[in-house]
This record gives structure tokens, sequence and C-alpha cells, in this order.
């Protein structure tokens, strides 16, 4: 190799080293998919092990109507783990911007979050069993009139559109009412995610703001218990 011009020996190393990549790839992506498996696995486990808090809500699909089980499970650093990369979709991080950038970051956050002197408090949304997403409320102000932020997401795109984050929403306010005593909870939006939006409305919230921040028209959403 060594006695070649240099344009030949820059097209022998490429051909030496670009299966290499290849292979290098498919085994980033196989061990992230491997390790989504075992996560999920375990959160299963978790599942059947944890005291969970259950509410049915009735959806119409196909024309006729399905009963449905939502579950509202304490979140574990599973949970999050699993959680960070579900969310890596472009489609989700498009209307849902997330400050953690690695998964180490997440669980720090997660860490942070259980603390007893936390100012957030969250929950995982399981369907029939199947952890599809999170909930949480952030913020949280137990001053003279108490109050907190909602957030929440269903990464499973296959339920979306059932209304399993409207029955998440609805169970979630009233557990963090008797839990934190709030008077007042708030939520921001993306102006053009009117998916959110009809979540927000049906569960009471009224819009009370709409403003551009860095280049983007949102809203600001608010419920009074």
């Amino acid at each position: 190799i060594c006695k070649k011009e240099h344009g030949d020996i820059v097209k022998c190393v490429i051909h030496i080293i670009s299966p290499v990549v290849s292979y290098i790839l498919i085994l980033n992506h196989t061990l992230t998919a491997w390790s989504i498996g075992i996560l999920t696995k375990k959160l299963d486990i978790l599942r059947k092990q944890a005291q969970n808090i259950r509410v049915d809500t009735v959806v119409r699909r196909d024309g006729g109507m399905v009963r449905q089980q939502i579950e509202l499970l304490p979140r574990t650093r599973e949970n999050a783990e699993l959680y960070f990369y579900k969310t890596q979709d472009e489609e989700i991080c498009a209307v849902l911007p997330s400050a953690n950038k690695t998964v180490e970051e997440a669980l720090t956050a997660y860490d942070k979050a259980s603390l007893p002197d936390a100012t957030s408090f969250g929950r995982s949304i399981y369907w029939e069993g199947r952890y599809i997403g999170d909930i949480w409320c952030y913020c949280i102000n137990r001053d003279e009139t108490p109050n907190a932020m909602l957030s929440y997401c269903i990464f499973e795109k296959e339920y979306w559109g059932r209304g399993m984050a409207t029955a998440a929403v609805k169970l979630f306010l009233g557990q963090i009412r008797e839990r934190l005593s709030l008077r007042s909870v708030g939520a921001f939006t993306y102006a053009n995610n009117e998916s959110s939006i009809r979540v927000l409305e049906k569960n009471g919230f009224v819009c009370k703001e709409r403003f551009v921040e860095d280049g983007r028209e949102s809203a600001y959403y608010e419920r009074n218990f």
C-alpha cells in the first residue's frame, strides 16, 4: 500500500474503514434497541409490584365505544431513562422542548425531583399495563396561593388522538390538588399545538395569554380549583 500514489492510498484506506464505520453504527443502533427492551421488561416488573391508581375512561373508536384503563404510577429511574430515549423523536421534540440533552442529565433531574423539598412531582402514564408517557408538575409554589405548572407527553404515537392525555391530565389534576393543596395550575404550549390545546380545554383550562418566544407563537393556559 505504501508504494501507491497518494490518491490510491486514500481510496484504499476508505475501502478498509468504511465497513468498520458501518459496523459501529449498526452496533450502536442494536445496543440502543437492546437497552430499551431491557428497560421495558424492568418497568413491567415494577408496574406489577407498584401500588397503582386507576381510572376508567370511555373513548370513541371506529364508531363504537371502547372502555380503556389509564394508570398513573410512581416514576422510577428506569422510567426516566426510557422516557429520555423515547422523546428524542423529531416530531415530539418539535412540540415539547427538553432541557435534558443527555440521558445522564435526565437521570440527574429525576434524582433532584425525588428529594423531599423538590419543586416538581410526576407520574408515569400506563395504558392496559404499557408505559406510554409521563405527566408532571413543576415550579411548585407552596406560598399563600399554591400553584404549579403542568406538562405531559404521550410518547407512543399509536396512542395519539385516543383520549389518553385527556384522561391522564384529569386524573393527575385530582391527585396534585389533594397532594399539594393547589389553588391553580398553569401550562404553556405552542399556539399551533392543537392537540395539546384540546387536552387542556377539555380539562377546564382557559387561555390567558398569547406571546412570541424564540420566534414561535406560544400560549399560556390556566385552571383554577
